[in-house]
């Protein structure tokens, strides 16, 4: 074991939540492009921090 301290606050993210962010990544790339052809105005879908 190592001494290092594990920051409770920002604990690294786990493998469902890289699984989460690429499917949502791949919903909003899909989305854009039916968005775009709706709306007047250019349209930018992304996955944000919480």
């Amino acid at each position: 074991m190592t001494g290092a301290a594990f920051d409770f606050r920002k604990p690294p993210p786990g493998e469902l939540g890289r699984q989460a962010t690429g499917w949502l990544s791949a919903g909003c790339r899909r989305a854009a492009g039916p968005a775009a052809r709706l709306l007047p105005y250019p349209v930018t879908l992304a996955v944000g921090e919480c």
